[in-house]
């Protein structure tokens, strides 16, 4: 009873909070060419937001470990909808300007690298290691649910009542969000060693030990950390440029793009989690390593100039986008939810929240620069030119790391 309504808690705050949060990821771009006209602007913003947030996980994943993640996570909720609000109030009166959107960008990025460090190591604590995989694919299926309804709603809110409702939205669903975690049952146990500058090193400096040590980490990290450079700024920074200044199609019908996308991610988490549950992580991982990014190859020929001006009927064009954003996400989701259950199996419990930390800064160290090399490129070379390079390079890349991830150890964890 205690674990479903711990779960119920989680997922319900959690999908508050992202629903706020997509249909301001759509918005927020939009608003930025709106304002700029610039691909590099958007990439600005993207970058800032990353930087910010790694610098603080180091820091957040040893104070993580020792704090009550519960509380944390609530509080920095709560803060993090307060800042959102002086967004909101700054639209309101107009004067929000680029300043204050990368101002207000760096400090969500602290809170968002602390908050990042607790809720990696918060769901193990409340579920068991059998449990821990479905509990993952539930866990993206929630977080598809509000990235499903938030970019479609970003692109109709953003086209009627404008960014300023948007923030509003968003302020409010952190806080609420932030609120219901009081209530998730949580036993914490305060350490009563004191931590200072030189401990803090030595533990930080455990994790990297631990990653050197288990055969394989090292490799799956890389691994992770590439395609995100390649494959992650491709939906926060591509896709409105893509729908906005290739398509022309209006800002409804960019969010559908990644509406379709997460329903696609949605729907493979549910299979994850009960139909393919027993096939091995390493399949599921092989799959998704050739398909993903052979439906971006796909959309990158169907946005060629010669394909386009083929469609007498832009509706058409459209349509068939959508279908290889459904594709695409679902896709995407065999290859994220195996690799996360992996590492969970592979690391110790009392390091769970150092390891995922440094595991989260290598995963996205790389991202903020992959934004800003994006953002420049698409005011310097065609788009479908550079949705095909990363295409092909995020295949290759796939098929040469899959052999040198542990899956022999793997499998016996699972």
């Amino acid at each position: 009873m205690t674990l479903k309504k711990n779960l119920s808690i989680y997922f319900i705050g959690k999908t508050t909070s992202e629903l706020g949060s997509q249909i301001q990821t759509i918005a927020i771009p939009l608003f930025v060419l709106q304002l700029t006209g610039s691909g590099m602007a958007m990439g600005l913003i993207f970058f800032w937001g990353m930087i910010a947030g790694l610098g603080t996980l180091p820091f957040a994943s040893v104070i993580s470990d020792r704090w009550n993640r519960k509380k944390a996570m609530a509080i920095l909720d709560i803060v993090h909808g307060g800042l959102i609000l002086i967004w909101a109030f700054l639209s309101l009166f107009n004067q929000l300007n680029m300043g204050y959107l990368l101002l207000i960008t760096i400090l969500r990025g602290v809170l968002s690298g602390f908050f990042q460090s607790s809720a990696n190591a918060f769901l193990m604590d409340i579920v068991d290691k059998e449990a821990l995989r479905s509990a993952n694919s539930l866990s993206q299926t929630f977080s598809a649910i509000a990235r499903i309804a938030g970019p479609a709603l970003g692109g109709i809110l953003f086209g009627t009542v404008g960014i300023t409702v948007i923030f509003f939205i968003n302020a409010f669903s952190f806080i609420i969000s932030g609120i219901s975690e009081f209530f998730i049952d949580y036993h914490y146990e305060k350490r009563t060693d004191r931590l200072n500058l030189k401990k803090f090193f030595v533990e930080f400096g455990e994790g990297f030990s631990i990653v050197k040590n288990i055969k394989g980490l090292l490799p799956m990290f890389v691994f992770v950390a590439i395609l995100n450079m390649i494959d992650t700024p491709i939906i926060p920074i591509l896709v409105p440029y893509l729908g906005r200044e290739v398509l022309g199609i209006n800002p409804t019908q960019i969010g559908l793009l990644t509406t379709v996308y997460t329903v696609g991610t949605m729907l493979s988490g549910i299979l994850i989690a009960t139909l393919l549950k027993k096939v091995k992580s390493k399949t599921l991982v092989a799959t998704g390593v050739i398909l993903a990014p052979g439906f971006q190859i796909i959309l990158a020929f169907m946005i060629f100039p010669q394909v386009i001006a083929f469609f007498t009927s832009l509706m058409a064009l459209y349509v068939l986008v959508l279908i290889i954003f459904f594709m695409m996400g679902t896709t995407d989701s065999m290859v994220n939810v195996p690799l996360l259950t992996s590492l969970q199996i592979l690391i110790p419990p009392n390091a769970r929240a150092r390891v995922m930390t440094i595991f989260g800064i290598m995963a996205s160290l790389f991202v903020p620069f992959g934004g800003m090399i994006y953002g420049f490129l698409l005011d310097k070379v065609s788009t479908h030119i550079i949705l095909l390079t990363v295409s092909v390079a995020t295949m290759i890349i796939g098929l040469v790391f899959l052999y040198f991830i542990p899956w022999k150890r793997i499998e016996k964890g699972e």
